[in-house]
């Protein structure tokens, strides 16, 4: 499917925006989705709205954004925001037909070493053990929209010694 080896990481283009909510929905509808819980067209109506909102405040500049790029395509994204010392990363997607060939590493060694050592936060539902290699250690947890149960991962700053 893919090679890492002929991905570029790149700041996604206007033009891109509609193929990292199309990477994010995917990604989502893949994840979320079950028989006994939230239907695939309930998981991917309220994806598509949610990462429209956050794509205007990549627009704005509010947040910044990277994507991996294979051949024409993007086919994994993050999304993150910076507030004085430390960081929050919003979102890691990698679309289901491209997962488990490293995308999603190159974009978190991306962040880690643009964000220079400084803190990053994050949440997330399934994925604890893939942010544990990366130095992440969990806070918590929170319940998202009444029923989610999210883990809360820190990062701390790499402090020069």
């Amino acid at each position: 499917m893919g090679n890492v080896n002929t991905a570029a990481i790149t700041q996604p283009s206007p033009e891109m925006l509609a193929e990292m909510v199309e990477v994010r929905v995917a990604s989502a509808v893949e994840a979320y989705s079950r028989p006994e819980g939230p239907s695939k067209d309930e998981v991917r109506r309220r994806y598509q709205a949610d990462s429209e909102a956050i794509i205007s405040l990549v627009k704005g500049g509010k947040m910044q954004a990277r994507v991996v790029q294979l051949g024409e395509g993007v086919v994994s994204m993050c999304v993150w925001s910076s507030e004085g010392p430390s960081s929050k990363l919003q979102y890691l997607y990698t679309h289901p037909d491209h997962q488990g060939f490293g995308y999603g590493s190159m974009l978190l060694d991306c962040l880690i070493t643009e964000l220079d050592g400084s803190a990053i936060e994050l949440t997330t539902q399934s994925a604890q053990r893939f942010y544990e290699k990366w130095g992440f250690q969990a806070r918590g947890t929170f319940v998202d929209d009444g029923i989610t149960v999210e883990e809360v991962m820190v990062r701390p700053a790499m402090l020069d010694q």
